[in-house]
């Protein structure tokens, strides 16, 4: 069967094939294989899988093989290899403006970013270049900053949510949270109100590669927290970036 591991994106195809059983048209959304980006050709990034498809008139599901490549599908029912099976060129299930409206934020962070890593790095491994000149590099490089970034919006939804003394901290020094006005009415209608709202305010109105103004050496002044330390430091109470005596040991 197709796994779609921890990620929330689906990759999909319309399918659309006459039951072999009943003759009543089968059409549905189907979860397909992703394709295999790390590989050098567009030929070999194509993957193959198993699924269950179900009639929705009398109820009988077929057992079929599937293989998916960035722009086909090919899909072929185990009992009834003659059977016809259309498939549209698969995709996203839903346009990338849209999935906020339906993605939770991932019980564990961690687990998302180390896939994500893995992968990346086969794509380095085929694909970049020693020079540092190619495009790829460069979307290699840009990718690995979106990473960091969903990595720190996550880890922070997922540390207020578990922990109510660290969302209490938060919402107490976050100035954007603290102007944030919650009529009593919306607050007696939806008691996760609140918490709903600091999770858009962090999904939406921040950008997490934000990690203050770069600083004088030579300045003797303490540097301001911004950004990602700030937050970080609101929630959890403790420094996200290194002291100046860790630096020092490091670059000693």
């Amino acid at each position: 069967m197709i796994d779609n591991g921890i990620g929330m994106q689906r990759w999909v195809s319309e399918v659309a094939l006459v039951c072999p059983v009943c003759n009543e048209v089968i059409s549905k959304e189907i979860d397909v294989p992703e394709p295999d980006y790390s590989a050098e050709k567009s030929r070999d990034m194509t993957v193959g899988g198993e699924l269950v498809i179900e009639c929705d008139g009398c109820g009988d599901v077929f057992d079929a093989d599937v293989w998916a490549g960035p722009a086909h599908c090919d899909i072929t029912l185990r009992e009834h290899e003659n059977v016809n099976v259309s498939c549209s060129p698969p995709g996203y299930d839903r346009p990338p403006e849209d999935w906020d409206e339906y993605w939770g934020t991932p019980e564990h962070p961690g687990e998302i970013f180390n896939a994500n890593y893995d992968q990346l790095h086969k794509i380095i491994d085929t694909q970049a270049t020693a020079d540092g000149a190619s495009l790829m590099n460069r979307m290699i490089f840009a990718q690995i900053i979106t990473f960091l970034e969903a990595y720190f919006c996550d880890n922070l939804i997922t540390g207020l949510q578990k922990h109510k003394d660290c969302l209490l901290r938060f919402a107490s020094k976050d100035g954007a949270i603290q102007n944030d006005p919650i009529p009593a009415v919306e607050v007696l209608k939806d008691p996760e109100i609140v918490f709903k709202k600091i999770v858009r305010n962090l999904k939406e109105g921040r950008l997490y590669h934000n990690f203050g103004k770069q600083t004088d050496p030579a300045s003797k002044s303490k540097p301001k927290l911004e950004g990602v330390p700030l937050w970080y430091r609101h929630a959890f109470d403790f420094p996200l970036t290194p002291s100046e005596d860790i630096l020092d040991e490091l670059g000693g």
